[in-house]
Protein backbone atom coordinates (compact mmCIF):
# COMPACT_ATOMS: atom_id res chain seq x y z
CA UNK A 1 0.00 0.00 0.00
CA UNK A 2 1.28 3.45 -0.91
CA UNK A 3 0.29 6.57 1.02
CA UNK A 4 0.84 10.06 -0.34
CA UNK A 5 1.88 12.80 2.06
CA UNK A 6 1.97 16.50 1.23
CA UNK A 7 3.42 19.48 3.11
CA UNK A 8 2.20 23.10 3.18
CA UNK A 9 4.29 24.13 0.17
CA UNK A 10 2.84 21.32 -1.98
CA UNK A 11 5.77 18.89 -1.93
CA UNK A 12 4.43 15.34 -2.13
CA UNK A 13 6.14 12.24 -0.74
CA UNK A 14 4.93 8.71 -1.30
CA UNK A 15 5.52 6.21 1.48
CA UNK A 16 5.05 2.50 1.05
CA UNK A 17 3.73 0.52 4.01
CA UNK A 18 4.77 -3.04 4.72
CA UNK A 19 7.83 -5.09 3.88
CA UNK A 20 10.91 -3.37 2.41
CA UNK A 21 13.18 -5.44 0.17
CA UNK A 22 15.62 -2.54 -0.04
CA UNK A 23 16.33 -2.56 3.69
CA UNK A 24 16.47 -6.37 3.69
CA UNK A 25 19.42 -6.27 1.27
CA UNK A 26 21.05 -2.94 2.20
CA UNK A 27 20.18 -2.45 5.89
CA UNK A 28 20.15 1.18 7.00
CA UNK A 29 21.49 2.64 3.72
CA UNK A 30 17.99 3.66 2.43
CA UNK A 31 17.66 6.09 5.36
CA UNK A 32 20.35 8.26 3.76
CA UNK A 33 18.31 8.55 0.54
CA UNK A 34 15.14 9.32 2.52
CA UNK A 35 16.76 12.29 4.28
CA UNK A 36 17.25 10.58 7.63
CA UNK A 37 21.05 10.32 8.07
CA UNK A 38 21.05 9.92 11.86
CA UNK A 39 18.77 6.88 11.59
CA UNK A 40 20.96 5.56 8.77
CA UNK A 41 24.15 5.78 10.82
CA UNK A 42 22.44 4.14 13.79
CA UNK A 43 21.09 1.20 11.74
CA UNK A 44 24.36 0.68 9.84
CA UNK A 45 26.23 0.42 13.16
CA UNK A 46 23.60 -1.95 14.58
CA UNK A 47 23.79 -4.04 11.41
CA UNK A 48 27.57 -4.34 11.67
CA UNK A 49 27.41 -5.31 15.36
CA UNK A 50 24.69 -7.93 14.76
CA UNK A 51 26.30 -9.22 11.52
CA UNK A 52 23.23 -8.18 9.50
CA UNK A 53 20.62 -9.93 11.65
CA UNK A 54 19.08 -6.57 12.56
CA UNK A 55 18.00 -6.22 8.92
CA UNK A 56 15.38 -8.90 9.59
CA UNK A 57 13.72 -6.48 12.02
CA UNK A 58 14.44 -3.34 10.01
CA UNK A 59 12.78 -4.60 6.83
CA UNK A 60 9.40 -4.50 8.61
CA UNK A 61 10.09 -1.24 10.49
CA UNK A 62 11.75 1.16 8.02
CA UNK A 63 8.63 2.33 6.17
CA UNK A 64 6.84 3.15 9.41
CA UNK A 65 9.84 5.11 10.65
CA UNK A 66 9.90 7.04 7.36
CA UNK A 67 6.19 7.89 7.60
CA UNK A 68 6.60 9.08 11.20
CA UNK A 69 9.59 11.19 10.17
CA UNK A 70 7.56 12.92 7.46
CA UNK A 71 4.68 13.52 9.89
CA UNK A 72 7.12 15.13 12.34
CA UNK A 73 8.44 17.35 9.53
CA UNK A 74 4.98 18.78 8.83
CA UNK A 75 3.66 16.48 6.12
CA UNK A 76 -0.01 15.49 6.20
CA UNK A 77 -1.88 12.71 4.47
CA UNK A 78 -2.86 13.74 0.96
CA UNK A 79 -6.66 13.90 0.65
CA UNK A 80 -6.41 12.91 -3.03
CA UNK A 81 -5.99 9.15 -3.39
CA UNK A 82 -2.90 7.85 -5.18
CA UNK A 83 -3.50 5.34 -7.95
CA UNK A 84 -0.31 4.03 -9.55
CA UNK A 85 -0.34 3.81 -13.33
CA UNK A 86 -0.71 0.34 -14.76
Amino acid sequence: MIVSMVNESGVTRQVKFGFSWTSFFFGGIPFFFRGMPSQGVMWVIISVVTFGLSNLYLMFRINKQTALHYLDKGYNLNPKPHFPSV
